[in-house]
């Protein structure tokens, strides 16, 4: 930076031309910057699979803060696109997937480990519900209901996907009369007696 002497005999600073390109090192946030480019911020590698964005705003350089949301999860790889063994999902992060394909595929369990994908497949079986041969799909859940006339099953939908069923997320299928109880895969629903 140039100094050059004022009429009162002290040092000012000669302003720095507006530039319209990113500065080649990343900024740090708080230095004074002079970019105006075509896009209002400059985005730098920190790894192969993030960055950090900065902008220049009043003559300052602050971080953004990444908002993007397009952050991947296992919705983003649903059947018929499910991933196969070896295939690659660098910068995808840490996934534990399940998919039902009983069409095509079968019963898909796949891991990312932020690199490949691996992945097993099996038969999607049919789970028995109860003594009357009433048997659920892969993607549902066996429930009984249970009061003083005895059990009465039913197959709905697993509220937990493809995990195990629990009563955090299938206890909608028991009333508010009932308690919930996970009994070998089963969601009981019993009646309470008030005391």
């Amino acid at each position: 930076m140039l100094l050059g002497a004022s009429c009162g005999g002290q040092s000012e600073s000669v302003p720095k031309p507006v530039s319209d390109s990113c500065p080649i090192e990343k900024p740090t946030s708080g230095d004074h910057c002079n970019y105006q480019g075509d896009v209002p911020w400059c985005i730098y590698a920190i790894d192969k699979c993030t960055s950090v964005t900065f902008s220049c705003d009043q003559g300052v350089w602050r971080e953004v803060p990444v908002l993007d949301g397009a952050a991947y999860d296992c919705n983003s790889f649903q059947p018929p696109n499910a991933p196969k063994e070896g295939d690659g999902c660098e910068c995808r992060g840490m996934l534990d997937c399940t998919y039902a394909d009983c069409s095509d595929r079968g019963l898909i369990h796949a891991t990312c480990d932020n690199t490949t994908w691996h992945v097993t497949e099996s038969a999607c079986t049919r789970q028995r519900c109860g003594p009357s041969g009433l048997e659920c799909n892969v993607d549902e859940v066996c429930v009984a209901h249970v009061s003083d006339n005895g059990p009465a099953f039913s197959c709905e939908a697993n509220g937990c996907g493809l995990a195990p069923p629990s009563c955090e997320c299938d206890r909608s299928y028991c009333s508010s009369s009932e308690s919930c109880a996970i009994d070998v895969a089963v969601v009981v629903c019993k009646v309470v007696i008030p005391k």
